[in-house]
C-alpha cells in the first residue's frame, strides 16, 4: 500500500505544477499576450494531466483495495470525492474538445459561447481538483 501512496502523491505533485502551468499558459492567451495557443504544446499538456489522473485513480483504487472497499463505499465524504473524480474525467473530454478553440482563434474572436465553455470547464477542473484534494484530508 505505501508504494501506491507515493505513486499517488507524487503524481499529485505533478498535476498540480502542470496544471499551473497550463492555466499561465491560458491566462496569456484570455489577455491577449499570445494570439493562438501551440496544439502541440496543449495536446501534451492534456495528454500529461489526462495520463496523471488515470495514474491516480489507479494508485487510490489500489489503496481503496488494500484497506478495506465496503467501508470506503459507504462513507459520504468518500462518495463525494469520487463525485468529483468523475467531474474531472468527463471534463477531460470537453477539454479534449475545446481544446480546437484556443488553438485556433484569438480570445478575442471567440463567441460568447465559446468563452462561456472555456470558462466553465475551467470552473469545473479547478473546483473537482481543489475538492478531491480537501477531501483526502478528512477521508479517514
Amino acid at each position: 500500500m505505501q508504494i501506491a501512496f507515493v505513486i499517488h502523491i507524487v503524481a499529485l505533485i505533478i498535476v498540480i505544477i502542470t496544471i499551473i502551468r497550463a492555466d499561465i499558459y491560458m491566462a496569456a492567451w484570455v489577455t491577449k499576450r499570445t494570439i493562438v495557443l501551440s496544439h502541440l504544446t496543449i495536446k501534451k499538456i492534456h495528454e500529461i494531466t489526462s495520463w496523471l489522473l488515470i495514474i491516480m485513480i489507479l494508485s487510490g483504487a489500489t489503496m481503496v483495495w488494500n484497506i478495506s472497499p465496503l467501508y470506503f463505499f459507504l462513507n459520504p465524504l468518500f462518495l463525494l470525492k469520487m463525485f468529483f473524480v468523475l467531474c474531472l474525467i468527463i471534463n477531460s473530454f470537453v477539454i479534449g474538445r475545446l481544446m480546437r478553440i484556443v488553438t485556433e482563434k484569438t480570445f478575442a474572436r471567440t463567441t460568447k459561447q465559446e468563452r462561456m465553455s472555456l470558462f466553465i470547464s475551467g470552473g469545473v477542473s479547478v473546483l473537482s481538483w481543489v475538492s478531491t484534494i480537501f477531501l483526502a484530508f478528512f477521508i479517514s
